[in-house]
């Protein structure tokens, strides 16, 4: 399909036509459906981040390494090859929303880095960039949240909840919570977001028996011909203390579940050396 007819599926027969009849003052559009356009020199730029050509082609932009949309245009300050690299949102921005403050960075609203809408964008300091970013899931706030809620992450855990969900819901690395959270004690949960809480065991009626799931803490799956059995085999592994109650049993989960941070071990030797020392 060439693509002038693709231009007609998307933007109407008439589009042409209308792209015409763009002008007015600082290159606003007359009459081209709810968005505006500037010129930005052989090109056109509307408001939702679509780019024409000269030619009346649209401009194909890449994603990045971070996945915002960058496109090459013969405009501005060109380098030796007489192109020059933009972001398309800040070029939305730039030309269609006003900067008072003069703040230094654009915002996707909803996350998407693709979605460049004028709608969707907007100002933002450094700082409050990344408090969005927190907010809605958008940063991986692995640090923070361990060195603060470490222990709640723990006393989650224990009491069955998804690890994947506490990753998801604080912005925090699942593996990073797999290999730290045996460094901090037990903690009410308070602020913690968490999410589903694992089925450990369930009744297979095709084998009719009841068959335990292999996890964090059950190093292999078993199955039982009552549910009463299937729980008190589960229940050895979730006594009171948890992992503090039975070293063994957070050195397996570590094996399964990923590498136990020697930073306990290592402080917990360190001051009986120097109880030693003292004494």
């Amino acid at each position: 399909m060439k693509a002038a007819q693709k231009i007609k599926e998307k933007q109407g027969s008439d589009f042409f036509a209308r792209i015409g009849r763009i002008g007015g003052r600082n290159g606003h559009t007359v009459g081209l459906d709810s968005r505006q356009a500037v010129s930005l020199g052989d090109y056109t730029l509307f408001d939702d981040g679509e780019i024409l050509s000269k030619d009346k082609k649209i401009m194909m932009p890449q994603k990045d390494a971070k996945g915002y949309l960058r496109i090459r245009l013969r405009y501005g300050d060109v380098d030796k090859y007489g192109a020059a690299t933009y972001k398309v949102h800040r070029l939305v921005a730039e030309n269609f929303i006003p900067n008072p403050e003069n703040k230094p960075q654009v915002n996707h609203i909803n996350g998407d880095k693709t979605d460049n809408r004028v709608e969707n964008l907007e100002w933002v300091t450094s700082a409050e960039n990344i408090a969005h970013a927190i907010e809605n899931g958008l940063q991986d706030n692995t640090s923070q949240t361990m060195n603060e809620m470490g222990g709640q992450i723990r006393t989650a855990i224990e009491r069955g909840y998804i690890i994947k969900d506490i990753a998801e819901k604080n912005g925090i690395n699942e593996r990073t919570i797999r290999r730290r959270v045996y460094d901090f004690d037990p903690e009410p949960i308070t602020t913690l977001k968490v999410g589903r809480i694992k089925a450990y065991f369930y009744y297979d009626k095709s084998r009719k028996k009841y068959r335990v799931e292999s996890n964090d803490r059950i190093p292999e799956g078993k199955q039982f011909e009552t549910k009463a059995e299937a729980q008190a085999y589960v229940n050895q592994f979730y006594k009171a203390g948890g992992f503090a109650a039975n070293p063994e049993l957070a050195r397996e989960a570590g094996r399964i579940g990923g590498k136990i941070s020697k930073r306990g071990p290592a402080k917990k030797k360190k001051e009986e050396n120097v109880q030693e020392k003292e004494d």
